[in-house]
């Protein structure tokens, strides 16, 4: 090889390896924005009733399924085991965090095609909605058999409608987030039904 050739090289190097920093930064910055408190923790009497596992998609803000939320690692994409008690969940995620949500604090659950760049179409992914310190937020979760899909739904709702607001704040995102309209691609394919 000569040495344009390396020279070439070098510079290729540098291109990638500066792209690479840069998206690093974005993906880094996106999380400054969405300034939470640290998740609270399961308590040690938990002890789940059901659970089903699955795949965790991602957590966005409530309304902008293309938003990850990368703070507490609640933008990664992990495998999921759900836990479901009447008063609460738990979703244990394979290498992060777990995510434990009182179902006081949980405002809908609700279907979609997709989020956050997985799609996996025909309504398949349950979307849950909750709150965390006066923001709402929304979890894809995506249960491979249809059947255990549209059960975790149900156990999902079920904890919602058993438990009040954890608090005037709750009290009110779940009231606006059940008053706004559904997505326009879910929309539209409830016109069409």
């Amino acid at each position: 090889m000569t040495t344009q050739h390396w020279y070439a090289i070098a510079i290729l190097l540098v291109v990638l390896l500066g792209i690479y920093a840069l998206m690093r930064f974005g993906w880094n910055r996106r999380g400054k924005h969405v300034d939470l408190p640290p998740l609270q923790p399961a308590p040690a009497e938990f002890a789940a009733e059901h659970s089903v596992e699955g795949v965790y998609v991602s957590t966005t803000l409530t309304g902008d399924w293309l938003e990850r939320v990368v703070t507490h690692t609640l933008g990664q994409r992990s495998n999921v085991l759900i836990e479901t008690t009447g008063q609460s969940v738990r979703l244990r995620r394979e290498g992060v965090q777990d995510i434990y949500l009182h179902g006081g604090d949980l405002l809908k659950v609700s279907r979609a095609d997709g989020m956050a760049g997985k799609f996996v179409g025909k309504q398949r992914l349950v979307v849950l909605s909750w709150a965390h310190h006066g923001t709402a937020l929304d979890t894809g979760l995506h249960v491979s058999q249809r059947a255990e899909s549209d059960e975790l739904a149900a156990r999902l709702s079920a904890i919602i409608h058993s438990n009040p607001p954890a608090d005037d704040r709750v009290a009110m995102l779940r009231d606006a987030v059940n008053a706004a309209p559904d997505r326009p691609a879910n929309r539209q394919k409830n016109e069409e039904a």
